[in-house]
């Protein structure tokens, strides 16, 4: 996967990227939503490994709608 094809993914599914940070677990010591991770795989600048893409590919798919709230409680809100 690409990070331009992951940035379609997570726009696609509502999600900012503090919410999938947040779903991926990529959180720092307090709990709070990360999500420069995501932004460097967006952007290339950190490849997406096998496991990831799984990972992501799993949210993605079985994800229904939106998670409302989310962003609220991990981070912010990132509208990228």
């Amino acid at each position: 996967m690409l990070g331009t094809e992951l940035r379609t993914h997570r726009q696609n599914k509502g999600l900012t990227q503090a919410e999938l940070a947040s779903i991926l677990d990529y959180v720092d010591k307090d709990g709070i939503a990360n999500p420069s991770m995501i932004a460097r795989m967006e952007n290339g600048h950190a490849p997406i490994n096998k496991r990831q893409e799984f990972a992501l590919l799993y949210v993605f798919n079985h994800l229904k709608q939106r998670l409302n709230g989310l962003g609220d409680k991990h981070g912010g809100t990132d509208n990228r």
